[in-house]
């Protein structure tokens, strides 16, 4: 199966002792990461945002990364980095 990259909208709220957000009680952020399918990304980004203290709340707008598109936020990079490393990348937390 092959492994292309998705993307997700995420809000994340910190887990107990995750201190990233300051005083913000949760976050919207662009989540890219390898799957080979929309289930699998899902499972994924729920295992690897737990493991860097945050709680999934909602991930949606889950596609296929596409390079033609312009997304904001430098997320071309973001995806590339994420082909590169094989690591779960995120765009910019928007905290509230």
């Amino acid at each position: 199966m092959n492994n292309d990259v998705w993307i997700g909208l995420a809000t994340v709220r910190p887990a107990d002792g995750n201190t990233e957000l300051d005083e913000a009680k949760g976050a919207a952020v662009n989540v890219l990461y390898l799957a080979t399918s929309r289930e699998d990304f899902i499972d994924k980004v729920m295992k690897k945002l737990a493991e860097y203290g945050y709680i999934l709340e909602e991930l949606e707008d889950i596609e296929l990364f596409d390079f033609n598109v312009d997304y904001k936020d430098n997320l071309q990079e973001v995806a590339t980095i994420a082909v590169i490393t094989k690591k779960l990348q995120w765009g910019t937390f928007y905290t509230f």
